[in-house]
């Protein structure tokens, strides 16, 4: 009797003490968890495959998040091109879906063809926006990627799609030098007269970069080389010091005398004001008003004159400008 009173006691002791534990251990393991996901966060960045597979294994959270910036390990391992590390978390469930604190997919930081192709294949939204309206298709156009623009648009990206900024794709990869993609994008169906948030077009971009290919592409596509931006700078104004890009808008129907909106401001004007004789002479050859005025009454004589442009001014008397 008294050997089963002790051992009583001992059973209710056990479960006293077990009370006392059981929230040591539910946070000793949740603690356990924690550092797994961390590991398997940093595995990924690392390209880790076997590491990665092991953490997994061991009940670490495949959609887990960095807290730094809400990163999960498919979207750190897809930022840092790890095609076998991305493949693994896939299939263990990755969801393709999940966004980092910017918004961001994991397809939008796709550089590989590859990955982007197990990710779509899994689901991923080829037309998903994150910060100021970034779509993978904008943000691999901006960067140059063709083969990623390429698999994009057959994916069925929109080639038509803005951002935040009103960039399409195609505004995206002239304004950051990437006419052959920008030719491809405008055979693919992008929209040659779509304007960003300045009112810029394509073909604005184009001169104002000084690509004539490119130029003369979007002009047979029917660009119009009299558009205007907020600024009420016609397209002409952009060709300034380019011969050949200015012929070839005059060619197409740009008008030589086309001003700024606000204060008349002329091509041949600026052309003055800059000194470049042979630019002002090729304006005066293409009948450029030489006396025409802006709204305070200069002539370009008058800006040739105020910066010194001797030579420039005497050409510009030799095709009947007055003082």
């Amino acid at each position: 009797m008294i050997g089963r009173c002790c051992a009583l006691r001992g059973v209710v002791k056990t479960v006293l003490l077990m009370a006392l534990l059981l929230p040591v251990l539910a946070e000793a393991k949740g603690a356990g968890h924690g550092e797994l996901n961390d590991l398997l966060i940093s595995a990924a960045f690392h390209g880790r495959q076997n590491e990665v597979e092991d953490l997994l294994r061991r009940g670490a959270d495949v959609n887990t998040r960095d807290p730094e910036d809400g990163s999960t390990p498919l979207i750190v391992a897809t930022q840092r091109d790890r095609t076998r590390v991305v493949s693994v978390l896939l299939q263990r469930g990755a969801d393709v879906r999940a966004k980092d604190d910017t918004g961001f997919v994991s397809l939008v930081y796709a550089t590989k063809p590859e990955i982007a192709k197990l990710l779509i294949e899994k689901g991923a939204d080829v037309n998903a926006r994150g910060m100021d309206k970034m779509t993978p298709l904008i943000r691999s156009a901006s960067d140059g990627l063709m083969d990623m623009v390429k698999l994009l648009v057959d994916k069925g990206a929109d080639v038509k799609a803005q951002d935040g900024r009103g960039r399409t794709a195609l505004i995206a990869s002239i304004e950051n030098g990437f006419p052959e993609m920008a030719k491809l994008l405008v055979h693919r169906g992008s929209d040659i007269h779509a304007v960003d948030e300045r009112g810029w077009t394509p073909l604005m971009h184009a001169v104002a970069g000084g690509n004539l290919d490119l130029v003369a592409s979007l002009l047979q596509k029917g660009a119009d080389p009299n558009g205007k931006n907020k600024s009420g700078n016609p397209v002409f104004m952009y060709s300034l010091n380019r011969i050949s890009v200015a012929e070839k808008l005059l060619d197409a129907g740009a008008r030589v005398n086309a001003g700024n909106d606000e204060d008349g401001m002329t091509l041949l004007m600026k052309s003055a004001a800059q000194g470049d004789y042979r630019f002002t002479e090729f304006l005066l050859e293409r009948r450029a008003d030489v006396n025409l005025k802006t709204k305070n009454g200069e002539t370009a004589l008058f800006w040739a004159v105020k910066f010194g442009h001797r030579k420039t001014a005497d050409l510009l008397k030799q095709h009947g400008a007055v003082e």
